[in-house]
This record gives C-alpha cells, sequence and structure tokens, in this order.
C-alpha cells in the first residue's frame, strides 16, 4: 500500500512481517514516475522488464540494490 501524503509504503519482509518504509521526496517522484510508465496491473512495486511482468524475487531486489551501491561508492568515492 502506497500513502503518497506521508511519504510511505507497506513491505512484507521477513517471518511475513507488515513493514512500514519512509522515503524521501526525490525518492516519491522517482517511484511516481516508474509507477506511471508501467503498463501492467501487477500489484509488486517491482517487477521483472521482459516479457511478462511477474514480482521480482527478494534476490533479485538484492542483487539490483547491491549494484546501485557499488555504482554510486565508486561514483562518490
Amino acid at each position: 500500500m502506497l500513502h503518497w501524503q506521508e511519504r510511505c509504503f507497506s513491505v512484507i519482509g521477513k517471518g511475513n512481517k507488515e513493514r512500514v518504509i519512509f522515503i524521501g521526496a526525490r525518492a516519491a517522484r522517482a517511484l511516481k514516475k516508474y509507477l506511471d510508465s508501467r503498463k501492467d496491473t501487477e500489484k509488486a512495486l517491482f517487477v521483472t522488464e521482459r516479457s511478462k511482468p511477474r514480482r521480482l524475487s527478494q534476490r533479485s531486489i538484492h542483487l539490483i540494490f547491491k549494484k546501485i551501491s557499488i555504482l554510486l561508492t565508486s561514483y562518490h568515492g
């Protein structure tokens, strides 16, 4: 569930527990732009880019964020 006014959303984490994630204004704008560009009806926030959109696995999301982290670290380092 996305709450644009409060800039937060819910995720299901380890142990099937729901957690609330807060994001900054810049991230909220980027997220809105991303969601507006999607043409699928998948409920998941992060989906595959190829073929039929499907929910990304936890491992896939972890690897994507790891790559971004490495790029940002090397860019600013």
